[in-house]
């Protein structure tokens, strides 16, 4: 079943987002990369959370969609927002993109240590 656009369901899916928000920036949230460029994921046993960022190249905007899925890979929750920033759930998705993003990215001492390595080799 996919949420439909009510308000108490809008409710709802605004407070997930900012759980989802709240527990990343915790740290209890890991979010991973996806084959799909700009795509994350946090598995949530027993449902999987995705985020991802839609460019737009006719205007050069973005567009991003939450997506959870149950374990049978069965959509439940689908929110995308193709608004402009100042209406729906826009800049809560856009925050929760970033940090998704930031958690599935390796810190960059560790990134910068890698690189040093390999120039060591050379």
């Amino acid at each position: 079943m996919t949420i439909e656009h009510t308000a108490l369901e809008n409710k709802k899916v605004s407070h997930l987002i900012e759980s989802l928000i709240y527990r990343t920036k915790e740290g209890k949230v890991k979010w991973e990369r996806t084959v799909t460029r700009n795509r994350f994921m946090a598995d949530l046993d027993p449902y999987t959370v995705s985020i991802r960022r839609i460019i737009w190249t006719s205007n050069a905007t973005f567009a991003y969609s939450l997506d959870m899925m149950d374990a049978d890979e069965r959509r439940v929750v689908t929110l995308r927002n193709e608004l402009t920033p100042d209406q729906g759930d826009y800049d809560q998705l856009k925050e929760l993109f970033a940090l998704a993003q930031d958690s599935a990215s390796p810190p960059v001492e560790e990134g910068v240590d890698k690189l040093l390595q390999e120039l060591e080799r050379r």
